[in-house]
Formats: C-alpha cells, sequence, structure tokens
C-alpha cells in the first residue's frame, strides 16, 4: 500500500459556485394576508376589503413580493375541502 495521501477533491471536476451571485438585488417583502383577516384567521368580505383599501401598496414597489409558505398551505387546504 501506498502511504501517500492524493486529494481527489483538489483533482476532481468539481467547480465552487457562490449562491450570493445568484441572490436578487431588490429587496424581498412579506405580504402576510392574515393581517387583512378578522382575527387572523376569518374572512370577512366587508373587513377584508376595507382593509385593503387602506393598506398602502407602494411600499411594495420595485420589490420582490412573497406569501407565507404557510397561507399557501392553508389556501390549498381549503380548496382541497371546497372540491371535495
Amino acid at each position: 500500500m501506498s502511504d501517500k495521501i492524493i486529494n481527489r477533491v483538489s483533482n476532481s471536476d468539481l467547480i465552487t459556485i457562490d449562491l450570493s451571485d445568484y441572490s436578487p438585488s431588490r429587496a424581498i417583502l412579506e405580504i402576510d394576508l392574515k393581517d387583512f383577516l378578522f382575527d387572523g384567521i376569518i374572512l370577512k368580505e366587508k373587513e377584508f376589503r376595507s382593509q385593503l383599501n387602506k393598506f398602502d401598496f407602494s411600499v411594495f414597489s420595485n420589490k420582490i413580493k412573497s406569501l407565507p409558505f404557510i397561507v399557501v398551505q392553508k389556501l390549498l387546504y381549503l380548496c382541497g375541502l371546497i372540491c371535495l
């Protein structure tokens, strides 16, 4: 056996990728719909619409918008219940 240690990583064709090169340059803002709901869970259409009309959406201009994953999960769950 050979006692010589071979660095297989440096000898391989692996490339290094810096993920910060691919991060968005614009700010990411999260829109949480529960802030517009009654008690954070109940949709009352009249109150929901009034909350939306009061909210200043100009904060989100030229920014990346996102929904929290938990909201998406709940919406999918509710859609599944309706379809049954």
